[in-house]
This record gives C-alpha cells, structure tokens and sequence, in this order.
C-alpha cells in the first residue's frame, strides 16, 4: 500500500499521503505599525508668540517634545541649547518648545541623533 520513497510516503498513485516529509518553506512576515500621539496637558499655552519664527504657534513643555521625538528630555535642552530648535520662557521661568521648530527637527533626524550624544 505504501512505500517509502526519500523519507516521504506515497500512495499507490505517487501521491504524497498525509504527515509526509515535503520540501522546505521560507515564510515572510510583514509587520506595519501605525502609532498615535495625544497630547493633553491640564494647562495647555496653547498657541503662543515664537520670537524666532515671528508668529503664534503651539508650545509644549521639553517633557512633552521629548516624548513626541522619543529623546530623553535633556536631549531636548541639549537642542535647545544648540539653537536647533526655538523656544520661549513664561514669566514663571518654564520653558516652552516652539513645536514648528519640532517638527522641522524631526525631519532632520542627524540633528536629532546628534543633540543626544
């Protein structure tokens, strides 16, 4: 009834029976990920005056921003030291991210990379 031909039995026919060694497979998994941030702050400045880029924008914290460029939050200092990206500081001494200047870093990712070093 059966036979064994390289390992692999078969029926009668030629037919590979079930459980039969067969060649092998390379299978190739493609994984996306989409990500979305939502930004809440109790406070938020909402749109306020960037004197580098003349105009009204929104300002985040350097906590915020660091978690938007996934960089620890001196990394974003170290930009902003840098001049690499534009700031303002309330009467209260806080300091606030020019998001503008942001996204215009992100799309530099060597002057992201070095800002961490």
């Amino acid at each position: 009834m059966t036979q064994s031909v390289r390992g692999a039995k078969q029926d009668r026919q030629g037919h590979l029976l079930e459980g039969a060694v067969r060649g092998k497979r390379r299978v190739e998994i493609t994984v996306e990920r989409d990500d979305l941030l939502i930004i809440r702050q109790r406070r938020s400045p909402g749109p306020t005056w960037c004197p580098s880029c003349g105009d009204r924008v929104p300002m985040v914290t350097p906590e915020v921003a660091a978690g938007l460029v996934r960089v620890t939050a001196r990394a974003v200092y170290r930009s902003v030291e840098a001049g690499q990206v534009h700031y303002t500081e309330t009467a209260e001494g806080q300091v606030l991210i020019c998001l503008r200047s942001l996204q215009q870093q992100i799309s530099m990712p060597d002057r992201v990379r070095e800002s961490e070093q």
